[in-house]
């Protein structure tokens, strides 16, 4: 008996990562695999059941045939590749996916009203996520203080900015706001232990037990990229 055929997560989309992805079809299914080391995976598709509407792949080692490309097209669904740094490597949508009015629309959608009470609502959205995370990790990083005055909790602290969001202000108030909550958000994550197989532990370097910060210490300017970090 042949294996059921997985489904795509929200909406219709699935992300594979990795390394050594491979993406072909087998038997009319497109076959997806990922992960690293011991913990891979492999997911099938059938053309009829699946529902995929994007499939994303964050990683550069491993292939995809054409035959899965066009298996891809043929379902009406859209192909990205993202390497380890956050750059677009490749995307394929459909004609229809192209329309210049909404592109038009989404561009000038920050100086709208209506598009920043959709921005806030994202932000907000975003910050709340994070504030419910970081109460997870309490444990970690109890109290800060705030305007250097006062002792609270990170996530109190994080929804405090979340209060400030506004559809009146412009957006790059909006985007100091959702900076100063990031930077709660990933200094509390900074604390998080991370462990290692025991094979690998001499091969480790001291300040990857420990998530570490966003930024980089191989980066001038203090941005995330140039990883010194497992974050």
């Amino acid at each position: 008996m042949q294996p059921q055929a997985n489904r795509p997560g929200t909406r219709g989309i699935h992300v594979a990562h990795g390394y050594g992805l491979k993406v072909h079809v087998y038997r009319d299914h497109l076959i997806v695999q990922d992960g690293a080391g011991r913990q891979r995976r492999r997911q099938r598709f059938h053309r009829a059941t699946s529902g995929l509407k994007r499939l994303v792949v964050i990683g550069h080692s491993g292939y995809i045939t054409f035959e899965a490309l066009r298996w891809i097209h043929d379902v009406g669904a859209a192909f990205i590749q993202i390497d380890n740094d956050a750059n677009l490597i490749s995307t394929s949508a459909l004609a229809r996916h192209h329309e210049s009015k909404l592109r038009r629309a989404q561009a000038l959608a920050p100086e709208s009203g209506l598009g920043r009470i959709a921005l806030v609502q994202l932000l907000k959205a975003k910050l709340e996520a994070q504030a419910t995370l970081v109460e997870r990790l309490a444990h970690l990083r109890p109290t800060i203080l705030a305007q250097k005055t006062r002792s609270v909790s990170p996530s109190q602290r994080i929804r405090e900015h979340a209060g400030q969001l506004h559809p009146e202000l412009d957006v790059s108030r909006l985007r100091e706001i959702e900076s100063s909550a990031g930077r709660v958000y990933w200094q509390t994550w900074a604390r998080l232990p991370v462990n290692f197989d025991p094979a690998l532990e001499k091969r480790v370097p001291d300040h990857w037990h420990h998530a570490g910060p966003r930024t980089s210490k191989a980066e001038n300017k203090g941005r995330a990229r140039k990883a010194t970090s497992p974050v």
